[in-house]
């Protein structure tokens, strides 16, 4: 197999997830990157870890970049001599903006680019979902745009859709750190009936709003009755920073992924009021943190050099 001998550098986006309704089945790419360069060399492993996370992360077994990128050579037949790696990493560790899948996805993009193996869309989006256990982040970092994703067997359908009118995220990011995993551990293992229409109900209209440029109209349908209410009770801020967004004028607001971040859609001129409502929760819940706005990606994962 015919390898690439030249160095290779990808940008891929993080990513808000869920949306409300739509647990584990959409992520939407936002305009936060990591960027990660192979190079090449005679002999052994080197990598450095600059940005976010480069006090968390010290040890290769650690690295999903690294995991992803040996998950796809394993996949295609192909090792490499020698490697340098060096990682720039913007998205926060732990927020709920999809570091990991953007991670994932960095590694795959940049194995597959650096081995000539040419490994299909198909196999990228499946081999990332068998990574991240869910396909909702990792396939907006590939794709850009709103990613609706599901699952048949071994195989991942995601469908990316690119809103007609501009539309901005406002995050707010509070100083606490939440992993997926233990946030999982607060859902409920069953729903009811009732809840499991409500949800389907909201989320397709939700992806309907979003493919007719009509989510103005939209704003019940982010109300979501299976992962909200549970990690509510780790994050007592969550709702009302929901309801301030709402009343500063973004279409809809949620928790981002499995939080802690909030995040809330708007038209760009309606972002900045956001933003302060955001800063209100903040102060006012003794949060710490920040806030972002982050333009949404359209473009998914690009291959620099």
């Amino acid at each position: 197999m015919e390898k690439n001998s030249a160095p290779v550098r990808v940008r891929v986006p993080g990513s808000t997830s869920n949306l409300g309704p739509c647990f584990d089945l959409c992520g939407l790419a936002v305009q936060i990157y990591i960027e990660v360069a192979f190079e090449p060399c005679d002999e052994g492993l080197s990598w450095t870890l600059e940005g976010e996370g480069a006090d968390l992360i010290r040890r290769t077994e650690d690295n999903l970049v690294l995991e992803a990128a040996q998950r796809l050579w394993r996949l295609v037949g192909f090792t490499p001599p020698g490697l340098n790696v060096r990682i720039h990493n913007a998205i926060p560790l732990y927020s709920g903006l999809g570091s990991s899948g953007a991670a994932v996805a960095a590694g795959l993009v940049a194995a597959n680019a650096l081995a000539g193996a040419h490994a299909s869309l198909e196999s990228l989006l499946a081999l990332g979902t068998e990574i991240e256990g869910h396909p909702d982040n990792v396939t907006a970092s590939l794709l850009g745009g709103l990613v609706l994703s599901c699952r048949d067997g071994d195989r991942v359908h995601s469908l990316s859709y690119r809103y007609p009118k501009p539309l901005s995220l406002a995050v707010l990011i509070p100083q606490a750190e939440i992993s997926t995993r233990h946030s999982r551990q607060s859902l409920p293992d069953a729903y009811t009936s009732e809840d499991a229409v409500f949800n389907v109900s909201h989320a397709a209209q939700l992806a309907a709003a979003f493919a007719s440029g009509r989510l103005e109209e939209a704003g019940f349908a982010f109300e979501d009755r299976f992962h909200q209410p549970p990690r509510a009770q780790q994050m007592p801020y969550l709702f009302d920073a929901i309801a301030a967004a709402r009343a500063a004028g973004a279409f809809g607001a949620f928790l981002s992924g499995s939080g802690p971040s909030v995040g809330a859609l708007g038209a760009p001129e309606t972002i900045p009021a956001v933003l302060d409502a955001f800063r209100a929760i903040v102060k006012r819940f003794g949060l710490g943190g920040r806030v972002l706005a982050l333009p949404i990606d359209y473009e998914g994962d690009q291959i620099l050099a």
